[in-house]
């Protein structure tokens, strides 16, 4: 899955605004895509649930 995942957030007193990177974990699930990711910035790692409509 080519899925691109972006999240604004505050890490260490500064922005973090890039893209998160998907680790190999990603899943289809009844209420969305569940993936693993990964910030490139500040490495931070979690899981990140996109919501269907």
């Amino acid at each position: 899955m080519n899925i691109k995942l972006w999240i604004k957030r505050v890490k260490c007193a500064m922005f973090c605004d890039k893209p998160f990177e998907l680790l190999n974990y990603c899943e289809k699930i009844d209420k969305g895509i569940v993936g693993a990711v990964r910030c490139p910035k500040c490495g931070n790692q979690m899981f990140i649930l996109n919501k269907r409509k």
